[in-house]
């Protein structure tokens, strides 16, 4: 029996033109796939051990991404029970969701299914232990920036000794730049400050380096997704007077090429993504040491389109499945 394609969504609102999920979705439609749209928490598992969800089912890829999500937004939700031979490409993001518990009890849930062999992408075991930027802590030092895990102010405090004067501070859990700011020793109110960056939970500090090449490539299955044998990566530079070179934060987009130190940072953390099933990546440099995975729904086509004047949703589909 021929597979369809299920994409689990934070909501069918959620998906953006822009955005890499709309890629994938365009794809499997314009490849022939039956495909369904469904919101993470309509997941549920029945009395016979049967993975039910409340899903749409676009008819075609539409004339452009926009159109496409306009058409989504008029279908009727109906119950589907998936079968063993569908993929299901998890592309939720748990920080724009409001109860972070029903998100993971979605994770779960499939993760259910996948031990009964459900093919699930990124894998839900894999994403339960890889939810925050602790995983990071698996990936060998020699490959990531150093890094310091703090709940209190006197250990925030003691890493400037550690790891200079100039720091960068994140929450545990967030995506595109939300909450990531930068420190000083000497700077005014610190103390004040760090208590209430760590009001919401643990946080983690790294190095600030300035001048340090931003660099974001997509991994699949350990490698660099490529486009005819170039990488697809991209440059991020910040805005004027802007610590972050997210992009969401209104950084630009360059090309650019892997160093061989980044090629043998993702040759030494390739073992471990392959373990836990994380097959899609968004893996951020800085300079030549790993800054971040981003493991749910990651993005990163769309500024190497527009650059290179490509489309990637099918090539990499494609190679997906």
């Amino acid at each position: 029996m021929t597979p369809r394609h299920l994409f689990i969504l934070n909501s069918l609102d959620d998906p953006k033109p822009t955005m890499t999920t709309t890629r994938l979705i365009r794809a499997s439609l314009s490849m022939g796939f039956q495909t369904f749209l469904a919101p993470f928490e309509s997941i549920e598992i029945f009395e016979d051990g049967s993975l039910h969800m409340e899903a749409v089912s676009p008819l075609g890829p539409s004339e452009s991404p926009a159109a496409l999500l306009e058409d989504v937004r008029t279908l009727t939700k109906s119950r589907i029970r998936v079968r063993k031979e569908d993929r299901v490409f998890l592309r939720t993001n748990p920080a724009r969701i409001a109860n972070p518990s029903n998100h993971r009890a979605a994770l779960e849930l499939l993760s259910v299914a996948e031990s009964r062999g459900l093919n699930v992408l990124n894998s839900a075991r894999g994403l339960l232990k890889a939810s925050s930027k602790l995983y990071l802590e698996l990936i060998p030092d020699e490959y990531r920036l150093p890094q310091r895990i703090v709940q209190s102010k006197a250990s925030a405090l003691e890493a400037f000794d550690a790891l200079g004067d100039e720091l960068i501070i994140k929450p545990l859990e967030g995506s595109r730049g939300v909450g990531v700011l930068p420190l000083h020793r000497t700077m005014d109110g610190l103390g004040a400050f760090l208590e209430l960056a760590l009001s919401t939970g643990p946080a983690l500090l790294q190095p600030r380096l300035r001048g340090a090449k931003d660099v974001r490539v997509v991994l699949l299955d350990g490698e660099p997704f490529t486009h005819e044998g170039d990488p697809v990566a991209i440059e991020r530079i910040p805005m004027e007077g802007e610590h972050r070179a997210n992009l969401h934060q209104g950084g630009k987009a360059l090309p650019t090429s892997l160093t061989p130190a980044q090629r043998r940072a993702i040759e030494g953390i390739a073992p471990r993504l392959r373990q836990d099933g994380l097959r899609l990546v968004g893996l951020d440099f800085l300079g030549d040491h790993i800054l971040e995975l981003n493991v749910f729904a990651p993005g990163g086509l769309r500024p190497f389109e527009t650059l290179h004047s490509v489309e990637l949703g099918v090539l990499l589909l494609k190679k997906m499945i």
